[in-house]
């Protein structure tokens, strides 16, 4: 047994050391029969600083001029907002797809033929591409509804429908769709007539913009 004096001490200095290693770090010590106090594992606080989510959003400053003779990416003078109902949600994923990748577009698209008159009337699109099958109304019943609005009465409306018999396409044209695309659509005559459309390029012989 150590004597009262010799274990005072012991313990003493067991108290000094817990509290230099809190202060130190997290650490792990323990008491053995040989020694009074035994040090298994010292550890090492770090800090490591980390950008914020704005920081890397927002460019450095002086980046912008730092290379004066790069040109700038080149921004459309206009832009023309399209409106597309289908109440095929993959047919509205490839002309999302398809107006993503050429600029000067703003596509607004719904399945539902009553949203989409609302979208028409709210958000006033220069364009509007028409399914002419759907449940609820069909495209003949949107498209009537479009031209009896004093908004929407001279706003080009495009049918776009698996139905490519000339009969029908007639049919379309006689009850008052600007124009008609065809399913599975042709991507280069859709950006073609949308173009023409808007007024991006000139319309072929014998056709109106």
């Amino acid at each position: 047994m150590q004597p009262i004096a010799q274990r005072d001490v012991v313990q003493a200095d067991a108290r000094r050391n817990s509290a230099d290693l809190r202060h130190a770090g997290p650490c792990m010590a323990q008491a053995t029969a040989s020694q009074s106090l035994s040090l298994i594992h010292i550890c090492s606080t770090f800090w490591v600083r980390l950008p914020s989510q704005r920081a890397l959003a927002a460019p450095a400053a002086g980046a912008l001029s730092a290379h004066p003779g790069t040109p700038k990416p080149e921004q459309p003078a206009t832009v023309t907002t399209a409106l597309y109902i289908d109440d095929n949600e993959v047919n509205l994923l490839l002309m999302e797809q398809l107006l993503a990748s050429v600029s000067g577009w703003r596509l607004l698209t719904t399945d539902n033929p009553v949203q989409g008159l609302q979208l028409a009337e709210e958000e006033a699109p220069q364009l509007v591409l028409l399914d002419i099958h759907m449940p609820v109304m069909d495209g003949y019943a949107v498209l009537a509804r479009l031209r009896s609005h004093p908004a929407t009465a001279d706003v080009p409306v495009v049918a776009v429908s698996a139905d490519s018999a000339p009969a029908d396409v007639r049919a379309a044209l006689a009850a008052g769709f600007t124009d008609y695309l065809t399913k599975p659509l042709d991507l280069e005559r859709v950006l073609q007539t949308l173009r023409r459309l808007a007024g991006h390029e000139p319309a072929p012989n014998g056709l109106a913009p």
